[in-house]
């Protein structure tokens, strides 16, 4: 299989280990249910995207695993946007979990 390709599969793949973990770490056990559906149906659909995009096209994953050049105010944006949706997202989704923000709702 071609370099470029697997990259990519590494970078989706461990992108969403990632978030699991931290999804779980923040929850503080493994023993949730609703964690484990989400990342679940999360991982079908990555494996079903992937086998279509993998036999129909190739050269968009192909493009999609290389870094462009971007203008240095749009990295900053891209590198905030991802920190947020894909790694601060998923550990304050597990620490809702486990109740810590209890003590910040309306009542």
């Amino acid at each position: 299989m071609d370099r470029r390709i697997m990259n990519r599969a590494l970078q989706v793949y461990g992108a969403l280990l990632l978030e699991m973990v931290l999804f779980f770490i923040g929850a503080g056990t493994l023993e949730v249910l609703r964690g484990w559906l989400y990342f679940g149906m999360y991982f079908a659909y990555v494996v079903v995207n992937s086998a279509i995009l993998l036999k129909r096209a190739p050269d968009l994953i192909r493009a999609r695993s290389e870094l462009k050049k971007e203008e240095a105010w749009d990295r900053y944006i891209i590198v905030a946007y991802t920190a947020l949706s894909m790694f601060l997202l998923p550990y304050l989704a597990g620490l809702m979990q486990e109740g810590f923000f209890r003590n910040f709702q309306r009542r």
